[in-house]
């Protein structure tokens, strides 16, 4: 069979490369220490607080991605029940420089003993965009950690107890018979 001669025809192409989502957890504000300890992994440390306190912390998930970027979405994993934890659910389409916020940290510790508490978020990130692309862009983790600490008495509520110890001795000694 021969080769048949076909006319020419121009095809027009286009293509858009986009930027891969990137993720990093942020503290828009309340209590803790935030730091960025390494590659995809952050610490919130609320530091050492009296029993009986109630500290709560605001963060965000942001893409980080610049430019003609994949949106981010993705879940959560939560480990550790000593903190309570709200709007750590999963989202979808947040643009390149846009932040998913409402998640809070909340370290009651009214109800809990003295000593040190820790709990760990992953996040499980996915880029996506309008192609039809959508793919994980790795794990990003949170630990949390807190420790109580015993609410010591004031030095006025030692004080009240020895003056109330002196004075039931000195009636005693006033009431004691004569002899």
């Amino acid at each position: 069979m021969a080769d048949l001669a076909l006319p020419g025809q121009s095809v027009a192409l286009s293509g858009q490369v986009n930027n891969y989502a990137d993720a990093a957890f942020s503290l828009l504000g309340g209590a803790g220490s935030f730091t960025n300890t390494g590659l995809n992994s952050f610490t919130l440390n609320f530091g050492t607080v009296n029993q009986g306190s109630d500290l709560l912390a605001n963060l965000s998930i942001l893409n980080t991605a610049s430019g003609t970027a994949d949106s981010l979405g993705g879940s959560f994993d939560v480990t550790g029940s000593n903190f309570n934890f709200l709007g750590f659910d999963s989202f979808a389409n947040i643009a390149a420089g846009g932040q998913q916020n409402g998640l809070s940290i909340n370290f009651i510790t009214a109800a809990l003993a003295t000593g040190n508490y820790f709990a760990d978020v992953t996040f499980h990130g996915v880029g996506a965009n309008a192609s039809g692309y959508s793919g994980s862009i790795g794990d990003y983790h949170l630990h949390i950690s807190g420790t109580i600490s015993a609410v010591p008495l004031p030095g006025a509520v030692w004080l009240f107890g020895i003056g109330l110890t002196g004075l039931a001795a000195l009636r005693r000694k006033s009431t004691a018979p004569q002899g």
